[in-house]
């Protein structure tokens, strides 16, 4: 499922291009870095992350709602029945005894 960007998710994507090339040509001590990398790169996996929860959550919505349409037909089909039933009683045989 393709997902369109919002403009945060546009401006958030671009900060983190921004800081991934600020860390390749930085001068920055290594540990200043190291620690950019690890928060650019932990955004990056909650995001992927959100992304496939998002995607989860909208095939269980398609999920449950063909459930439910094919419920209501179900429920449809049990209540023709029972007027078909209603419309012709079936005569009863009297056992003798």
């Amino acid at each position: 499922m393709l997902i369109e960007l919002t403009e945060s998710d546009k401006d958030i994507a671009y900060s983190h291009a921004f800081v991934d090339r600020w860390l390749e040509l930085s001068k920055a001590p290594s540990q200043v870095r190291e620690h950019l990398g690890t928060i650019a790169n932990g955004i990056k996996d909650l995001r992927e992350r959100y992304y496939a929860v998002q995607e989860d959550l909208d095939t269980t919505n398609r999920r449950y709602t063909d459930l439910m349409a094919l419920s209501a037909k179900y429920l449809q089909v049990i209540e023709k029945y029972k007027e078909l039933a209603d419309a012709n009683p079936v005569e009863r045989e009297q056992v003798p005894g």
